[in-house]
């Protein structure tokens, strides 16, 4: 790797995860190969590893050549908050004499020589106080950090008055930029941008969670020391096996019942027509969505769970103790459609208590967030769409449930042809921070169900190029009898498997090649046809 003149650095390795010591390749873990990249950064005088004693004690057997233990020191706190980072780093880089601080964490096994390169070349260039690099997927590139800014965002991220104070949170990924905002415009900032946007692809190459860690591990294995970012970037995102790794949502119907019929739902009308289906449904027994959920916290580790495929779940006389059960595993959330029907202030309060006690999510989502259908501004119109009068229903629990559960419930708008004109008027109402929701609303596209039912749609939103499906990318779809289908579009036919029967494991592992075919650009029956698969879950 080329050397700059006249120019010093330290890199400084955050590592917050044991998970950093399992094995990606050639016997080698994430912090040995990210040791190894921060040993070729240019002109780099030191590595500093900034840590906790626990992780520390692991972090020393690593250190396996002459150079890595000359270079490496490792620094611990109990805990870390963006404040001390930033001002431990400034400490570290002035008592080196450096000008630069190299940062990335140690989670990165796939930190890039030659893009780091071209990073640092822009940095001095145009003496940059911090450069980042944006459109790769995450996990190639370091930031760059001047010495002396380094300092000033510390201060900043403590500033009285400010709406980005956040110097006392725990460090996050995105903790050095975030502190900037709180005065974006005061720093000389650089970026270096790749020549293709990768970020559709949502790719994160840090082995923290589970789903990143096998895709790591996937890239591992088709690639070469020698690959640029680009070329990472190129060979990622036509592999199935990083493309798909472990399902992020899982919905899930744990309710046969739902309160009748609707204009964007097809499941009254579905049972109605089918008596074998209404005898085979049932509501889903504790003890087997228990044993469901165990699988998925074991299989997945981190994901959010939906109990409203089909069916109301505020029906199940044991909604409280399901939630309870998912929230056990703190890599778990809760995610509840309603209409709002049958919602009472007790319902509500207990199942705030479950939130309250439970674990902090480790996931990045709050523990349970509620959508409530609302889909009109007049009762009138609600009437239309959901043929009965439950407007005023609806609008009571987003206030019952906005009291317990601040800032985890949305009005949802199903945009349709039948409701556009009411379209504006309910997001200038429920985007209001004095509205009943604090602000919160989606916006949700109309669903066909691939032809099954009218086309409603006001506009195409589709992207004028087809991209991968990402709910065959990431979702998991389950029938309170077990059944697993390919798609929440399949209804009730085509079953690949049934999750209280067979390994969660085998029958995810069984959607792998309609994600081949789309790679080679072929697609079956429901995904042909539906426009549903630009749409993101989580």
């Amino acid at each position: 790797m080329p050397i700059l003149e006249e120019m010093k650095n330290i890199v400084v390795l955050f590592a917050d995860s044991l998970r950093i010591f399992d094995l990606v390749s050639n016997r080698m873990c994430s912090f040995e190969k990210s040791l190894a990249w921060g040993c070729k950064v240019p002109e780099c005088a030191k590595i500093f590893v900034f840590t906790d004693e626990k992780i520390a004690a692991r972090c020393r057997c690593c250190f396996s050549t002459p150079e890595i233990t000359e270079k490496a020191e490792i620094i611990t706190r109990p805990s870390w908050n963006v404040f001390e980072l930033l001002t431990c780093m400034h400490e570290c880089c002035t008592k080196s004499a450096c000008r630069n601080i190299v940062y990335a964490w140690a989670d990165c096994p796939f930190l890039n020589e030659k893009l780091t390169l071209e990073m640092l070349e822009t940095h001095e260039k145009y003496l940059a106080e911090y450069t980042f690099a944006d459109g790769y997927p995450y996990g190639f590139a370091p930031e760059i950090i001047n010495c002396g800014t380094a300092s000033i965002i510390a201060a900043l991220s403590v500033k009285e008055g400010l709406p980005h104070k956040i110097g006392t949170e725990r460090v996050s990924r995105e903790s050095i930029f975030t502190a900037m905002k709180g005065d974006i415009n005061a720093f000389e900032i650089e970026t270096v941008i790749s020549p293709v946007d990768w970020r559709m692809y949502r790719l994160n190459f840090s082995v923290g969670k589970k789903e990143n860690f096998l895709a790591c591990k996937k890239l591992a294995e088709i690639s070469s020391s020698d690959d640029s970012a680009s070329q990472l970037s190129e060979k990622a995102v036509k592999c199935a096996g990083i493309l798909r790794t472990v399902p992020g949502f899982y919905n899930i119907q744990i309710e046969k019942k739902v309160r009748g019929k609707c204009l964007y739902n097809p499941y009254f009308e579905i049972l109605e027509q089918n008596a074998e289906l209404q005898e085979k449904l049932v509501s889903m027994p504790f003890e087997k969505f228990s044993s469901l959920v165990k699988q998925i916290a074991e299989f997945s580790e981190t994901a959010v769970i939906s109990l409203s495929l089909w069916g109301e779940p505020l029906y199940h006389p044991q909604l409280p103790q399901f939630i309870s059960e998912v929230l056990k595993y703190p890599g778990l959330s809760v995610f509840i459609e309603t209409s709002g029907d049958s919602l009472t202030e007790e319902k509500a309060c207990e199942i705030a208590k479950i939130v309250d006690s439970c674990a902090p999510r480790s996931n990045g989502w709050q523990p349970v967030m509620w959508i409530v259908f609302t889909d009109a501004v007049t009762a009138e119109k609600y009437s239309e769409i959901h043929f009965t009068d439950g407007f005023a229903s609806a609008l009571n629990s987003i206030s019952i449930l906005e009291k317990h559960f601040k800032g985890c419930v949305y009005p949802q708008f199903v945009r349709m042809n039948e409701n556009e004109e009411q379209l504006e008027s309910f997001y200038r109402f429920w985007s209001r921070k004095e509205s009943p929701s604090g602000g919160a609303l989606i916006i949700q596209k109309y669903n066909d169900f691939a032809g099954f039912l009218p086309k409603r749609s006001p506009c195409d939103l589709s992207p004028v190029e087809r991209c991968l499906d990402w709910h065959l990318r990431r979702d998991m779809v389950i029938l309170c009898t077990g059944d697993v289908m390919p798609y929440k579009e399949s209804l009730f036919d085509g079953s690949i498997g049934n999750v209280f029967e067979e390994n969660l494991e085998s029958i995810w592992r069984k959607g792998d090649s309609l994600l081949e075919g789309q790679l080679a650009g072929k697609y079956d029956e429901i995904s042909g046809k539906y426009d549903e698969y630009y749409t993101f879950n989580f």
